[in-house]
Order: C-alpha cells, then sequence, then structure tokens
C-alpha cells in the first residue's frame, strides 16, 4: 500500500529511500523488519513517533508473545534515535504497566523494559525517580504473586531477563533487593521449562559477575554470595529434577571468584551428578543409580563440569592444578562417554555423550594452552571421541568429528601421538557433510583399524553401525569393513588383532544386549563372507566363541538374538578341519533345537538341516539327522 501511494501521489516524504529499505524480500523477514529496517525507517523524522507508538500501544500488547518479545526488541532497537523519549516517557510508562492486570500487557511491559534498559550505553541515561521506581518492580512484582497461574512461564522469563539488565547496566542495589534478586533467580531454576532455567542462568551469570565486587564484600550481600555456591553444589543430589538441572546450570556461570573457595566439593559433586555408574572399569559399571536417573541433569553436569574447569583455569593460586583436571573431571567426562540410557523417548544417553564430547574439546584445548596434555590422556581422549565418531547416530558423529578436528589440529602444546600424521590426513579439519554422509565417513575411518592404539575404540563403535537396525547405514559400515578387511594393508596380524578386540568386547559385556546383539551381528557378517574360517588364527577365534555364544544363550528371552547364535553357530559349523569347532558348534545348535520358544527351534531345524545339505563331509550319522529333521518339519 505505501508503494502505490509513493507512485501514485509522489509527495510522502522520503518515500523513494524507504521503498529502497523496505523491498518486498526484506519485510518477508519479521525479526529483520523490528530489529533492523524499523530502527532505518525511524531514522527519517516524520515516521519515528508514529512507529515508536505503534510498537509501544500495539505490538507491546500484542496476543502473539513473539510479537511482543519483537516489538521489544524494535523500541531498544530505536534507543539511538530516542533516547530522551524512550528514557524519560516510555521507561516510567513501562515500569507502571508491569503490575498490570492484564497478562499480555504486563508481559510485553516487563519485556520491554528489560530490552531498553540492555540497549542504554550507560545507568547515568536513567533519573534518579525512575532507577527508584525500577528497584521495587521485582519485590511488588512478587508481594502481587503475579508468577501464579496462567502466563507464570513467561512472566519468570521476563522477570528474569529484567534482572540481567540490572546487572548489564549495573544499576545500584541495596542488600535486601540483592536477596530478593537472587531468591527471584533461585526460584527460576527449580521451573520445570528448560527455557526459564535456561533464562535464569543467564541472569545469574550477569548478575553474579557485577554484584561480585568490593562493594559486597561485607554484609548481607556477602554472605548470601558466599553460600550460593554451596547451595547450588548440595541441590545436584536434590529430588527436584529441575532443580539440579538448574543447579547444574548455575554452577557453569558463577565466577572464579565463589568456585575456587570449595572448588573440590564442586568438582566431586559435578563429576557424580554427570555420571549415571560408579567409578570402575566398564566390565564392572554398576546399574542406573535411582537417585540420578534424569539424562537431562547428567547433560547439564557434564556440561558444567567443563566450564568450572575452564572458569577457573589451570594456576595453583587461583585455579585448579592439573592433576584436579586430568585425576577428577576427565575420569568423569569418559565414564559420561559411556551412558547408553535408554527410556520410552529413545536413546537419551546420547544427550550426556553429547555434553561430554563438546567438554573434551574445551578442557582439551585448556590442556592444550598449558602445556599439561600428555600423551596417555591425548589417546584417553582420542579413543573415546573415535569410538563415538563411528557410530549409528548422525548427530553423535558429527559432535565427536568436529571435537576430534578442533583437538587434532590445534597443535600447541599437543604431544606426539602415535601416527598423528595420518589422523590429520583421515579427519577434515572442516567438516561440511563428512560425519553425516556414512558413504564418506565409514571408508576413512575403517583405515585407522590398522592402527593398534585405536582400533579398540574404532571396533566398539564400528558393531553398533555395522549391527544395528538401520539398512542403509549398516550396509555401508558392513561395506566399508569388509573392503578394509579384503584389501592389502589388511594383513595376517590385523586380522588376529581385530579378531582378539571382537572377543574382548564380547567378555566385557557379557548379557549386554545392546552391545551384544550388534557384535554377533558383525560376527555373523564377516563369517557369512568367509573371514576366520580357513586359518589356525581363525579356528582359534571361532573355539573361543562358541562359549561366550553358549553364555547367552543361557536364560534368553529374545527370539532376535537367539536366531542370530543360530546364524553363527552354522557358520562355524562349516569350518573346514576343525573337528572341535565343529563338535562345539553342532552341540550349541542341538540344544537351541530344545529351546522353548517354537521359533526358535524351527529356525534352528531349518539351518541345521540346511547345513547337513550343504556339509561337504557327509557321513550316515549326517543322514540320518536329516531324515529326522525332514520328518518333524
Amino acid at each position: 500500500m505505501f508503494a502505490i501511494q509513493v507512485g501514485r501521489l509522489g509527495n510522502l516524504p522520503h518515500g523513494i529511500e524507504i521503498l529502497g529499505i523496505t523491498d518486498y524480500f526484506s519485510v518477508g523477514n519479521r525479526s529483520l523488519s523490528y530489529t533492523s529496517l524499523a530502527p532505518r525507517v525511524a531514522a527519517f523524522e516524520p515516521y519515528r513517533e508514529p512507529l515508536l507508538n505503534h510498537l509501544l500501544h500495539v505490538k507491546l500488547r500484542h496476543w502473539d508473545q513473539q510479537l511482543r518479545e519483537l516489538a521489544a526488541d524494535g523500541l531498544a532497537a530505536l534507543v539511538p534515535l530516542a533516547k530522551e523519549r524512550l528514557v524519560d516517557e516510555v521507561v516510567p510508562l513501562l515500569s507502571g504497566l508491569s503490575l498490570s492486570s492484564d497478562l499480555l500487557v504486563r508481559h510485553g511491559a516487563v519485556f520491554g523494559l528489560s530490552r531498553i534498559l540492555r540497549a542504554l550505553s550507560t545507568k547515568n541515561d536513567l533519573k534518579l525517580n525512575v532507577v527508584q521506581q525500577l528497584m521495587v518492580l521485582v519485590p511488588a512484582f512478587e508481594k502481587a504473586r503475579l508468577y501464579r497461574g496462567k502466563g507464570a512461564e513467561m512472566m519468570r522469563i521476563a522477570i528474569c531477563s529484567l534482572i540481567q539488565s540490572f546487572a548489564v547496566l549495573n544499576l545500584e542495589i541495596t542488600d535486601e533487593l540483592h536477596s530478593h534478586l537472587l531468591k527471584s533467580i533461585d526460584d527460576s531454576l527449580k521451573h520445570p521449562s528448560k527455557d526459564v532455567r535456561d533464562t535464569a542462568v543467564q541472569a545469574l551469570k550477569e548478575f553474579s559477575q557485577e554484584y561480585n565486587g568490593p562493594k559486597f564484600v561485607e554484609g548481607i550481600a556477602a554472605d548470601i554470595l558466599k553460600k550460593t555456591t554451596q547451595r547450588y553444589v548440595e541441590a545436584l543430589t536434590d529430588d527436584d529434577i529441575n532443580f539440579r538441572r538448574g543447579a547444574a546450570g548455575a554452577l557453569s556461570v558463577l565466577p572464579s571468584t565463589l568456585l575456587f573457595p570449595i572448588k573440590a566439593k564442586v568438582l566431586v559433586a559435578l563429576c557424580k551428578a554427570a555420571t549415571n555408574r560408579k567409578s570402575g572399569s566398564e566390565k564392572k559399571r554398576s546399574p542406573l543409580d535411582p537417585s540420578n536417573d534424569d539424562a537431562e541433569a547428567r547433560a547439564a553436569a557434564t556440561e558444567s563440569l567443563a566450564a568450572v574447569c575452564c572458569t577457573l583455569g589451570l594456576d595453583l593460586q587461583k585455579g585448579l592444578c592439573r592433576e584436579e583436571v586430568i585425576d577428577v573431571a576427565l575420569p568423569a567426562l569418559l565414564d559420561a562417554l559411556c551412558d547408553y540410557s535408554v527410556d520410552k523417548r529413545g536413546d537419551v544417553g546420547s544427550w550426556v555423550r553429547e555434553a561430554a564430547m563438546e567438554s573434551f574439546g574445551a578442557i582439551g584445548i585448556l590442556l592444550c594452552n598449558a602445556r599439561e596434555l600428555s600423551q596417555d590422556v591425548s589417546l584417553a581422549i582420542l579413543n573415546g571421541l573415535l569410538k563415538q565418531s563411528v557410530e549409528k547416530i548422525n548427530r553423535i558423529r558429527e559432535t565427536a568429528g568436529k571435537v576430534l578436528a578442533k583437538l587434532l589440529h590445534h597443535l600447541q602444546g599437543f604431544p606426539s601421538l602415535p601416527s598423528l600424521t595420518l589422523l590429520q590426513e583421515i579427519i577434515p579439519k572442516e567438516s561440511f557433510n563428512f560425519w553425516t554422509s556414512p558413504a564418506e565417513c565409514f571408508p576413512k575411518m575403517v583405515e585407522l583399524l590398522k592402527l593398534k592404539e585405536y582400533q579398540s575404540s574404532i571396533m566398539q563403535g564400528l558393531i553398533l553401525s555395522v549391527g544395528g537396525i538401520s539398512d542403509s547405514l549398516g550396509q555401508t559400515a558392513t561395506d566399508s569393513l569388509v573392503k578394509f578387511l579384503q584389501s592389502s594393508s589388511a594383513d595376517v596380524s590385523v586380522l588376529h588383532s581385530i579378531s582378539d578386540n571382537l572377543l574382548e568386547i564380547f567378555r566385557r559385556n557379557p548379557g549386554q544386549d545392546r552391545v551384544i546383539i550388534p557384535l554377533i551381528r558383525t560376527i555373523d557378517y564377516l563369517l557369512s563372507r568367509g573371514f576366520y574360517t580357513s586359518t589356525t588364527d581363525g579356528n582359534l577365534f571361532c573355539s573361543e566363541l562358541i562359549p561366550l555364544l553358549r553364555q547367552e544363550t543361557k536364560k534368553c528371552r529374545d527370539i532376535q538374538k537367539l536366531k542370530l547364535v543360530v546364524n553363527v553357530c552354522c557358520h562355524l559349523f562349516g569350518v573346514p578341519e576343525a573337528a572341535l569347532v565343529r563338535s562345539s558348534s553342532l552341540q550349541l545348535l542341538l540344544d537351541l533345537l530344545v529351546n522353548r520358544y517354537p521359533k526358535v527351534r524351527a529356525y534352528a531345524a531349518e539351518q541345521l538341516y540346511v547345513c547337513l545339505i550343504t556339509d561337504e563331509t557327509p557321513d550316515d550319522e549326517a543322514e540320518s539327522a536329516l531324515e529326522i529333521l525332514q520328518d518333524t518339519r
């Protein structure tokens, strides 16, 4: 409409210039229109007041929450053009409307205040009476109980944003108000909504940094600040899972002056909250701790652990020592990488693993810069990341790849690692779609199987992709592994070490179907392609495999797992010149013929019948067995 008026009338002030600014494609982006185009239009004097009034009286009380927030951002963008009116008229007006009984007006007013205050360059722009009006706003809001009922969530976000603006602008507050504001932040940290907790964490970050200065060294505020960290540490074991999540986030943003006095307690508490298992070797891990069964809380604690380490830094006088990071924090992060918890939402443990990998990136750079990253620690971190880089979830592979690239190409202080040049060649510095594309990722990553230092971790992650339920991913991973084993670089020693790793994974994860089922499926694929069926090492691998398979069939109720065992036994029965392997696999097949599940018995009989028919060394007993199987089908 404006373009039509400019074209027909031709006497609208600055019409051509405004049309050049607000073209068809620019105004299609709503956020850009409010925060960028509106200030450029308001630069023309005739349009400034109408635009400001429209944002203030119409859009700031719109029924759409996002529009109200955009209107607040638009008002903040107008501060350089209309500072006097905004400070002298709009801020007092919004302060009065902040206690309105109308939710839309109330929310728009508080949010508008927070954005305008943050846009001011200094607190001296505000008059004394305006500051006094702002200072009583949060206590009055709590006294009126406006956090309750409809719209409580959005109002908590708005109030936390307002408190953050107080701190950014460095407004003078009393000890009593200090307590009120901190209590309001604490209450929001317990809220079930993640958006509320995240906003409270950001408010606490600015609040604790700004109001932790010389003025608050003594008095009520000082006492509260000293107890703040301890309160959040204790909240990590609170029965309220929302408070645990919020407390972990709060610890991640506190300044070093609050963390340092009880740094040991903070680290231990975060390490305990970051893992769902007791410390110890992977094969002796305890079951999920019922008191810490929330994946989101563990992920928040994992992120906070790295943030605390980076905040304190490696400084014997004001921060952490090397042993506290390497002996306390890193083992907890390595343990978090083994979190594969599952609930009705799926693999929720992936949130914890992703947070642990990102934490490795932060702590790895911290140790690199301090020249404290030893070869043993580097190998532990890289092996943990390499395992995740070949697993089945695209998002996890991408996160692992980005962290690997950051560490491998951040060479200052990085120790000499085995085959570092090959690692840098295989893992790209700029990933693009490398990690999310199995056809690009797996053919390159399997090349690391030739390196003994990384072979075990690569195999642990690879079997979950090869033996997973995804057809496309599993086929790509299988083809990459088979092609590597068939290549000239895959010599006998590599095949032998891979078989040892497969058996070791079997022994370390007894009864864990998450690992055992993909592992058996991977072994089935390898045996079906002729690996480990014609060499002395292969016969040794097969003879050690059968007792492990037998152990997995005991009291097993998973029919799919039992069928996979049948397939592997059939391959083992066909191993030539290995009488012990043939007899042991046949005995296990016979045991499955009398399994309690009809489907398993029928499948075992069918597969055994096929094995006997195709057996190149038949005898009279085999002929009799064929007749029996044929009669009972």
